[in-house]
């Protein structure tokens, strides 16, 4: 973790946002992944809770954001790192003790809502609620949707019928948060800004939306966008949303740390590996090559999968590959260009992954890429050198696997980083927290990978295991 930021360090449409916030009790932000939403919304949970604005804070999101990333953003910056956070996850009885926990903001996944409204019934406690991807909301006949504003879901063989009587109005202040809003057309708008407004501005139901701004095609079954509905649309919830605009000239970058939480299965079985690797070269002098293979070994584990010396490929775990499916959900239809390091990991996001396409000296590739024609490329890094220009395809691009090699990482980011980017640059990093994850990293942030700093890093590693066994 770097250096704690101040309130200062906001950005200046950071502090627009607050503000925003401040004035609007039920508003959205609509920007891009990595934009430093979250800090946006905690430093409006910091002014409100200092006004006595609110009591009790919900914030609803996926599991693995929930976990890894409201808990720890706080820490980033130095007016919020008092805030505490209590993710709301596992059993019923697990549940029920973290929303009992004392803390500034409880945190719960989508699919876990409508066993805390059903919870809490009528004494429904929260009275601010931070939906963290509000397209999640985009369907106006989910469960989801019904739990928070009312409505009949209907049974099935294993479940009953349940009517839920709506907490919406329970809550008086509401932030939507999405970079997509509308991922596939302006039909996903009505239900989201519904819980902003309860249809004052799109329409009392879906059907009214639709009969003023669509026309039906019989022929594809589907909502066409009258001429004028996006313009109107946009007109009418404008007071009640601020977007996060694009860049000129070169593009502003984030660089976004996605944490994989390894479950105590897989995080002993790192630790054991780690060991037993490390012991074999306690007592030998640690050069080059063995740096190499140690630390190999290692990122290799970290991605999911390891090569024995026969090079058959030993499977560990799918966590990587699930954080990569959630980013990709979050783009909503943008692509999104990933960087593997090992062949067992393109083969694997092969698998998972059957419709991506593998970058490769065809110029076609790189045409179809600017095109908008493939959602999903996968490179590595040293076929993705100076000249390949990818910034008309897309802007978000995820580290499956790192790299020592600065020159290779700096390569790769900048095929979308480059003039005539039109976005925002979004360099996600897919990390295990405390494994060689976090060394690589770092070492990349500070521009000093050498040989020796490798080295320095393997024998620290073995240091912290030495003094860790005493």
């Amino acid at each position: 973790m770097g250096a704690v930021r101040t309130r200062e360090q906001l950005r200046d449409y950071q502090q627009e946002c607050v503000d925003f916030l401040s004035r609007t009790p039920r508003a959205a932000i609509f920007a891009t992944m990595g934009s430093g939403k979250s800090a946006i919304s905690l430093t409006h949970i910091v002014d409100m809770k200092r006004e006595f604005m609110i009591s009790r804070v919900l914030v609803l999101s996926t599991k693995r954001i929930i976990r890894m990333v409201w808990p720890t953003e706080p820490g980033e910056w130095q007016h919020t790192k008092h805030i505490s956070v209590s993710p709301i996850t596992g059993t019923p009885a697990e549940r029920v003790a973290a929303l009992n926990a004392p803390a500034d903001i409880h945190a719960i996944n989508f699919e876990n809502l409508e066993w805390l409204v059903q919870y809490y019934g009528d004494d429904w406690p929260f009275d601010m609620l931070v939906v963290d991807e509000s397209s999640a909301f985009k369907s106006h006949d989910s469960n989801r949707f019904k739990a928070l504003i009312g409505g009949k879901v209907n049974g099935t063989k294993t479940k009953p019928t349940i009517r839920y009587p709506g907490v919406l109005d329970k809550i008086r202040r509401i932030v939507l948060l999405t970079g997509t809003p509308s991922p596939k057309g302006l039909l996903d708008l009505w239900a989201q800004i519904y819980l902003l407004d309860r249809g004052a501005r799109l329409g009392r139901n879906i059907t009214a939306y639709r009969n003023r701004w669509f026309d039906y095609n019989p022929y594809t079954m589907g909502w066409k966008p009258k001429p004028h509905a996006q313009a109107d649309i946009e007109a009418r919830i404008s007071d009640i949303c601020r977007v996060i605009e694009s860049y000129d000239g070169m593009p502003e970058v984030t660089y976004n740390k996605v944490f994989v939480d390894f479950p105590p299965k897989v995080r002993d079985a790192y630790e054991e590996f780690q060991e037993e690797k490390l012991l074999e070269l306690k007592d030998v002098e640690i050069t080059a090559a063995h740096a190499a293979a140690l630390t190999n070994k290692l990122l290799q584990f970290s991605n999911g999968a390891v090569y024995d010396d026969d090079r058959n490929v030993h499977h560990i775990h799918d966590l990587k590959l699930d954080a990569l499916e959630e980013i990709i959900e979050q783009a909503c239809g943008k692509s999104v260009l990933v960087s593997y390091a090992y062949q067992h990991d393109l083969a694997r996001l092969k698998k998972r992954f059957p419709k991506s396409v593998v970058l490769d000296d065809n110029p076609k590739t790189e045409r179809d890429w600017n095109a908008g024609k493939i959602p999903l490329l996968i490179g590595h890094p040293k076929s993705c050198g100076h000249g390949l220009n990818l910034q008309a395809g897309g802007n978000i691009i995820v580290w499956f696997g790192l790299t020592w090699s600065l020159e290779l990482y700096l390569q790769m980011n900048a095929r979308l980083a480059r003039s005539g980017q039109k976005e925002r640059v979004i360099i996600h990093h897919l990390l295990a927290p405390g494994t060689i994850d976090e060394r690589v990293l770092s070492v990349l942030a500070d521009r000093e990978v050498t040989q020796s700093t490798i080295l320095a890093n393997i024998k620290a590693l073995i240091a912290d295991r030495l003094i860790h066994n005493k």
